[in-house]
């Protein structure tokens, strides 16, 4: 939600205000077009991960635990 609705909005921002405030300060307060588009290609990366993880055709999922009752109690809390 973040990437789709407040990211694009606050790179346009950065992109207005960043010259101003170079202007008037020496310290790189936002960071220019490389650090946002870093950001967006790791959150494709993420959503990326997402598909294959959340496709039961490729990834499964396996609970390993010891046979004690907390451990049991934690892995039926993890798995629901």
């Amino acid at each position: 939600w973040y990437m789709e609705k407040i990211f694009p909005v606050g790179r346009r921002v950065a992109k207005v205000v960043r010259p101003v405030v170079n202007r008037v300060t020496q310290m790189p307060l936002i960071g220019d077009d490389r650090v946002f588009e870093a950001m967006a290609n790791f959150y494709d990366r993420l959503d990326g991960i997402r598909d294959i993880l959340g496709d039961p055709e490729i990834t499964s999922t396996r609970l390993v635990m010891n046979p004690e009752k907390m451990v049991i109690s934690e892995a039926r809390r993890t798995y629901t």
